[in-house]
């Protein structure tokens, strides 16, 4: 777009200069610096306001010392080099990068020189027709010209850059931290306007939670502007710098994973899907380029490290496990059919949330069974059910922190602190998400969307001052209430963005998208009522309440259905399509409730609330049975049926596998289910009333069965969130399946991947709904240095 004013040349300069300081000092060096990883952020209020740098694709990104990065400088027109070889963009690769020598911090100076060399000139600083001569020009080129005499460009600042582009890197500046002290003065001599930006708690009294934390980290919710964009005068210290780690190309982080940092900050764990549809745990360390998958994590979820940064835990398959990096098997530690979080102390001692409504666990790292911990009140009183969940051991390695709430909905929800050893426990702020400690002395949690910061003195477990934002749109799930976001012990914070957002839209038999059938939103589970109506679950990113709402039909806009304060979610579709059955928080643990659509908010439970959570799967074409899963103490989750005329329960599928996602076929003689006995989901069938026989339909992994509205075909999501259909026979004692086939490519998308789901449903003309999502997670952001933000 050709050159920039010098002015604005030197503002973005300046802040690439900064945020590359607070890198190096955190012993990162970037080693890709170029223009398209640079971005300018400016206020929504119009193109007048301050813009601030934000530093783009940490991917190649080393800490500490070196070594040499090997290879040769690949032949074609691609300036990106290929994986395994050179690592960086050829234009603005240091020519140490370029022969294979150690590289550091200095490598990120000439790149930034290379870059500020082409805002002020319009033109890369090194270019050629090939890339053999943009290395030539790298190696043995004379410093690139500014074009024409340029008056404008001071003389010491054209010394400046030299240095910087010098080949030898003992010849160019020590540390990046020198040049900043230097474009200082320069840009004051021009007149433009380096002050530093203002506290950001100011005022925080004045403003609502996101927009006062737009104002303290850059803003998240900003317009995204490219470097070359016109604008006026930045700061030259804008505290914190706001950094974003893009996962591996072939993946797609998790959404309703917290990004988990590790305590010593040189590693980031996540969870992801690959190209295959295998969901793992990733782990990223700094020195090093790709993240990569750990063994033996297939079906991970939340992630959470070891102090010593060098072990992990997670839960899978309904279990929670323990792997070190070095390599080995995971160590299986206890049973966790719904896990909320787990923590490990520096006596490895691992705190874990198996159940919602029951204590908290304890158990060693090292094996050995799991005993309970003391909690407010005895088994049966209304205190021992309430839900916690994500607990986090302050440094005393003794006392935790947790989010508790009434088993009747998350607004009375709160951050407490715990005791392992006593059944004490202290409020101290409330919450409806969790929370943890942070060096040196915080409390950090999720405030109206925005990540806020408070006094907090882990000795005497009191909170003083007042919560300070230090970032908007933190990410938050709004089923198992975790915000989504971690913390170093060294002043980093890793989260996600708020929800990517999802949307229902109609396919045709071909896959073809048809058109949407609802507006964009954080929707989740749905079913059909009918061929005109869809009633779906809705999350209210102000309040993270979830409830239910219908849409299509003669009505018009979506309603809403229900009003509990409480979660209201999985609902599932009466025959006749003039009623639903869904389950609720309200009493407990999930409940089914049954509610007809001409009368919202007038819903009545179906059974007695109980300890053992209930999840509606399916409603028989006869109107006499409700399928749905339980969790029992002594088979795991199970598939039974509820009779609607007289409440009598019973199992169809229970064994120590898991089984889900129970579907009644449309004539009610066989059912799907999903298992994962062989250590991954895989679909079911077996005939009902239930027999000896059954039959594995899917191989490599499937779940949310649903039969055609004939019966002749079983359709599931596969391990790569595809939609299949398969050819169905039944006879009189045995069902025959034919080839599976693909009709839609991976769009499949959802809150819970593994759990209850109904993510699609197919009308009797061969149309295809599906819950689609509206944009995929392939960043994190990571704050550097965010105390500063406090110190102010």
């Amino acid at each position: 777009r050709g050159p920039l004013p010098l002015s604005e040349a030197l503002d973005c300069a300046i802040q690439i200069a900064d945020a590359l300081d607070t890198a190096h000092r955190a012993g990162i060096v970037h080693r890709d610096l170029k223009p398209g990883n640079i971005f300018l952020l400016r206020s929504r209020t119009g193109r007048q306001g301050v813009p601030h740098v934000k530093l783009l694709d940490f991917g190649l990104a080393k800490l500490g010392t070196d070594r040499p990065i090997l290879g040769a400088v690949p032949t074609g027109t691609d300036l990106m080099t290929v994986e395994g070889q050179i690592l960086g963009t050829l234009n603005y690769m240091a020519p140490e990068q370029l022969e294979g020598r150690t590289v550091d911090a200095r490598a990120d100076i000439f790149a930034f020189g290379a870059v500020v060399v082409e805002m002020i000139a319009g033109r890369r600083a090194f270019g050629g027709s090939s890339p053999a001569n943009v290395v030539a020009s790298i190696l043995r080129g004379p410093p690139p010209p500014f074009g024409g005499p340029a008056p404008d460009v001071p003389p010491v600042l054209r010394h400046l850059l030299e240095v910087c582009l010098a080949k030898d890197p003992e010849r160019r500046w020590s540390s990046i931290h020198d040049v900043l002290l230097q474009l200082r003065p320069v840009a004051e001599e021009r007149g433009t306007d380096v002050r530093t930006s203002p506290a950001p708690g100011g005022r925080r009294k004045r403003l609502a939670w996101a927009a006062a934390a737009l104002i303290a980290l850059i803003a998240l919710a900003l317009a995204g502007f490219a470097l070359a964009g016109r604008g006026s005068t930045v700061p030259a210290s804008a505290g914190p710098h706001l950094l974003s780690m893009i996962v591996p190309d072939d993946t797609i982080a998790s959404y309703g994973d917290a990004p988990q940092l590790s305590p010593d900050g040189r590693r980031i764990a996540f969870v992801a899907r690959d190209g295959s549809g295998s969901v793992r745990v990733y782990v990223r360390e700094l020195d090093s380029e790709p993240a990569q998958p750990l063994p033996g994590t297939e079906e991970g979820a939340l992630p959470f490290w070891a102090p010593d940064s060098r072990r992990i835990g997670f839960f899978a398959q309904g279990q929670l496990k323990v792997t070190a990096l070095a390599g080995g098997k995971p160590l299986t530690l206890a049973g966790a059919p719904v896990p909320r979080g787990g923590t490990w102390s520096r006596d490895d001692v691992i705190l874990f949330v198996a159940v919602p409504n029951r204590p908290p666990f304890r158990v060693s790292a090292a094996g050995g069974p799991a005993t309970p911990v003391p909690v407010t009140g005895g088994e049966g009183t209304p205190a021992f059910r309430w839900v916690r969940s994500f607990p986090k051991f302050l440094p005393d390695g003794r006392h935790y922190l947790y989010l508790g709430s009434e088993p009747s909905g998350r607004r009375s929800g709160s951050i407490w602190v715990g005791d392992l050893d006593s059944d004490e426990s202290r409020e101290l702020v409330s919450s409806t998400a969790s929370a943890l400690y942070a060096a040196p002395g915080y409390l950090l949690f999720r405030r109206e969307g925005a990540l806020v910061a408070q006094p907090f003195d882990p000795a005497t477990r009191t909170l003083g001052g007042s919560p300070a934002p230090i970032a908007a749109d933190i990410g938050f799930n709004p089923i198992t209430y975790q915000a989504l976001f971690s913390a170093s012990d060294t002043g980093a914070i890793a989260y996600q963005d708020s929800s990517p957002g999802s949307r229902l839209t109609w396919f045709d038999r071909d896959g073809r998208p048809v058109g949407p059938a609802t507006p964009p939103g954080n929707q989740n589970n749905f079913c059909l009522a009918g061929d005109d109506r869809i009633v779906y679950e809705v999350a209210d990113p102000l309040s993270n309440n979830v409830d239910l709402w219908v849409a299509g039909g003669a009505g018009g806009a979506p309603a809403r259905l229900t009003f509990d304060p409480s979660i209201e979610f999985y609902p599932v579709c009466s025959p006749d399509g003039r009623e639903i059955v869904f389950a609720s928080l309200r009493g407990g643990p999930p409940n089914l409730y049954r509610l007809a659509l001409e009368a919202p908010g007038g819903e009545v439970a179906l059974l007695p609330q109980a300890d053992a959570p209930r999840i509606p799967n399916d409603w028989s074409r006869d109107g006499r049975l409700v399928v749905y899963s339980t969790l029992r103490p002594d088979t795991s989750w199970n598939v039974e049926v509820l009779s609607l005329a007289d409440g009598i329960t019973r199992p169809v599928a229970a064994t120590a596998a898991e089984e889900r996602h129970g579907r009644l076929s449309p004539d009610g003689t066989w059912i799907a289910y999903v298992s994962n006995e062989g250590g991954t989901f895989n679909v079911y069938v077996q005939r009902f009333p239930p027999t000896e026989s059954r039959w594995q339909v899917s191989g490599g992994g499937g779940l949310q069965p649903q039969w055609s509205p004939d019966g002749k075909e079983l359709y599931y999501i596969t391990a790569a969130g595809s939609l299949v259909g398969v050819p169905v026979t039944a006879g009189t004692a045995a069902m025959v399946f034919g080839e599976p086939r693909v009709l839609i490519e991976a769009r499949v998308t959802g809150w819970e991947p593994t759990t209850q789901t109904a993510q699609y449903a197919v009308t009797a003309d061969g149309r295809i709904l599906v819950n689609t999502a509206t944009d995929a997670i392939r960043s994190l952001s990571v704050i550097l240095d965010w105390p500063r933000v406090m110190s102010r």
